[in-house]
């Protein structure tokens, strides 16, 4: 399996539809989250708090480019917050953020990934910071 498959797997069946039994498969051990707690632990809790807020969480994949063992990426997330998210009551509402990042392999496993996200994007959604000017 290739690194582009490798991580659709990642994003479709790990966040997307949560196989939890995949991470000892996809995740390496020592992997390390530059925005989160590390190691498969971090990632599992990490997944765990998202999904905790956003059942319906999902991830799509909408530009991907491999070089060595380097994925350089662009996903799209979704859901709706039905629990609390960062002290953010549960609202209801439907959020769509744009995501980007680097995501390292090593054996075929996710060792490392840092990422930039349009949280501003997410908090206006929330409701947590008014919308600007029309």
């Amino acid at each position: 399996m290739n690194l582009k498959q490798r991580t659709h797997r990642v994003f479709r069946e790990l966040i997307t539809e949560g196989e939890m039994t995949l991470v000892e498969e996809l995740i390496a051990a020592d992997f390390v989250d530059h925005r989160g707690p590390p190691g498969r632990e971090g990632f599992t809790m990490g997944l765990a708090m998202v999904r905790a807020a956003f059942p319906d969480w999902s991830s799509t994949v909408d530009a991907i480019i491999v070089e060595g063992d380097t994925v350089a990426a662009m996903w799209t997330v979704r859901g709706t917050q039905r629990g609390e998210f960062m002290g953010i009551p549960a609202s209801g509402r439907k959020v769509e953020m744009q995501e980007a990042g680097f995501l390292t392999f090593k054996d075929g496993q996710l060792l490392e990934i840092r990422r930039v996200a349009d949280e501003l994007s997410l908090m206006r959604q929330l409701g947590v910071i008014p919308m600007g000017p029309a």
